[in-house]
């Protein structure tokens, strides 16, 4: 008999990790059938030697060596060899909570009705601090069609507004999704290769495309982990081809032109905002930002973008970027930068 889920694990050198995230997931497959797939990304660590391990040892867990080739790539071998009716991601380094898990999967279980996508929310831990911080969808639990799916994902692509002056919408992590085996199969949904930054996002926008009805559970069965030594933490020399790069993807998936312009203004601003706080070479800076400046695609959308709402800050931005005062916009987001910065200390003490 299939199994309910196929939970796919894309391990890279997470030697650290492994064995717990199996053992947390065993406690599913106590109550419910569900299938356990591990694709070893080239790991160069004890990773392949405790998938051997296992393999042989547990009928539940299987496990498949391939040469590092990137998340999305491992996440696609791993899709290639599913038996599950629905497929689930998990992040090597994160946890489940087996109680609300479990919850999600016997409703999963007692639907008459399967739907393509299954929608929960998430718990997100700062691993310096602590701090919880729970991740609900934006809409009641419930049923919803293609009408609401077109919605979702023009929210999620909404990234500028979504923050501020829209829907707070919460949807762009792969493993807050339980989905059907057969959009992978019959309608061409797989994860992109080549893409390294926000890979998550770019499958959403495929996903909310592809599927016709989505239920939303109220659970939050999933807990991430922010890590402050992570890629996302880190100064990104690349950053701006690769959000050029997810804007290229976004293309076929984006409600409207609008929303193309905004993911471009936003791209822009927040690659110099990411290369002042990681500390770029000040000759490095001057020079990206004089080339980001440059984009055509930006060009247009100082044409098409409404700034009237923004905030006194936001519209300087605006005017410096629209302008190409690249010297003049790195000074001011410095200031910004020292202001934020002096805040969060004084409010520390």
């Amino acid at each position: 008999m299939s199994a309910l889920v196929s939970y796919i694990i894309p391990a890279y050198n997470a030697e650290k990790y492994l064995e717990k995230c199996l053992d947390m997931l065993r406690k599913l497959n106590g109550k419910h059938n569900i299938e356990i797939i591990v694709v070893n990304d080239g790991s160069t660590d004890r990773t392949s030697e405790i998938c051997r391990k296992i393999g042989g040892t547990d009928s539940g867990i299987r496990c498949y060596e391939k040469e590092n080739g990137g998340v999305s790539d491992a996440r696609n071998l791993g899709i290639s060899v599913a038996d599950g009716k629905y497929l689930a991601f998990i992040d090597v380094d994160d946890e489940i909570d087996v109680n609300e898990y479990n919850a999600v999967l016997e409703m999963l279980e007692n639907d008459d009705d399967p739907k393509d996508i299954y929608m929960f929310g998430y718990c997100m831990v700062d691993k310096d601090t602590g701090c919880k911080t729970v991740m609900s969808p934006n809409i009641p639990a419930g049923v919803y069609g293609k009408e609401t799916l077109d919605e979702l994902r023009y929210d999620l692509l909404d990234v500028k507004f979504a923050r501020q002056y829209s829907s707070q919408y919460i949807g762009g992590k792969v493993y807050q999704y339980l989905i059907k085996k057969e959009l992978f199969s019959t309608r061409g949904l797989k994860f992109p290769v080549g893409i390294h930054y926000a890979e998550d996002l770019c499958f959403c926008l495929q996903l909310m495309s592809v599927g016709s009805e989505i239920e939303i559970f109220e659970n939050t069965p999933y807990i991430y982990y922010v890590n402050s030594g992570s890629a996302s933490h880190k100064l990104r020399p690349q950053m701006w081809e690769e959000f050029d790069q997810v804007y290229r993807f976004s293309q076929a998936y984006a409600v409207d032109k609008i929303q193309l312009s905004r993911l471009k203004y936003w791209s822009a601003k927040n690659t110099i905002r990411h290369y002042i706080e990681y500390g770029m070479d000040k000759g490095e800076l001057s020079k990206k930002a004089k080339h980001i400046l440059r984009a055509p695609e930006l060009r247009t959308a100082f044409n098409e973008l409404e700034f009237s709402q923004w905030t006194i800050n936001e519209r300087t931005e605006n005017f410096l970027m629209r302008n190409r005062f690249a010297k003049l916009l790195i000074v001011f987001e410095k200031t910004l930068l020292a202001c934020k910065n002096s805040s969060i200390l004084k409010k520390r003490k």
